[in-house]
């Protein structure tokens, strides 16, 4: 995967992806295999290692000017109804 874009939209995509299967396959697309993803909680190693905590919902707030100005992320189930 070649194109910056791409990636971090696959990247964030997956942490609203509510299918186990289409979630991994992003996670196979986006992580190299010995990947390690670190958050204040702990550390997850590998692919494997990523994708149980990869389960949640992450929202963004964007200004005016298209920018961030919050980043929330929920370490959960998605949202039902999706």
């Amino acid at each position: 995967m070649s194109d910056i874009n791409t990636t971090i939209e696959k990247f964030v995509s997956s942490w609203n992806e509510p299918d186990a299967a289409a979630r991994r396959q992003i996670i196979n697309d986006v992580w190299s295999e010995d990947g390690v993803y670190r958050n204040a909680r702990a550390e997850y190693p590998g692919r494997d290692g990523i994708e149980p905590d990869s389960i949640g919902t992450h929202v963004a707030m964007l200004g005016a000017d298209g920018r961030v100005v919050s980043d929330h992320q929920f370490i959960d189930k998605p949202p039902s109804g999706r």
